[in-house]
């Protein structure tokens, strides 16, 4: 019980977190004039904001943007706010990864110890079928 009330804690934590970027990427769109700024996500960067179809460079942005890159007319970025936002959005996937992985096994845990019964249960059924195949009782089509 304890593992699915974290696992609970730390999904809400990591939903409330991703809101939070979102509405961060809203605000600077608006406080800046960005009306193309975005939140994205990718393996090696993790949640950071892209500026689509711009014709700004790099140094036209405000400093509060740090890592900014600027790649085939998009400009890549993030900001301090987002930094530690991605931080907590990792640590919550990871306490998500622990206990799915942790109520997983233990569901597992418990289905090893019944499988003996749903062998025999399989195979209950498999002589019935043939007991009514040999008598009769059930025609096959072919």
């Amino acid at each position: 019980m304890f593992i699915a009330g974290m696992l609970d804690v730390s999904r809400r934590t990591y939903s409330e977190t991703l809101a939070d970027a979102h509405e961060l990427c809203e605000q600077l769109g608006e406080k800046y004039e960005l009306s193309d700024l975005c939140l994205q996500h990718s393996g090696s960067r993790g949640w950071h904001l892209i500026l689509r179809n711009t014709k700004k460079s790099t140094e036209e942005l405000p400093e509060c943007f740090e890592q900014v890159h600027k790649h085939r007319g998009r400009i890549s970025m993030t900001t301090s706010d987002l930094r530690q936002m991605n931080t907590r959005l990792t640590e919550s996937s990871q306490e998500i990864l622990v206990a799915s992985n942790s109520i997983c096994a233990e569901a597992l845990s418990q289905l090893r110890t019944h499988l003996g019964a749903l062998y025999k249960v399989t195979e209950a059924v498999s002589h019935k079928d043939l007991h009514c195949i040999q008598h009769g009782k059930v025609k096959i089509c072919m």
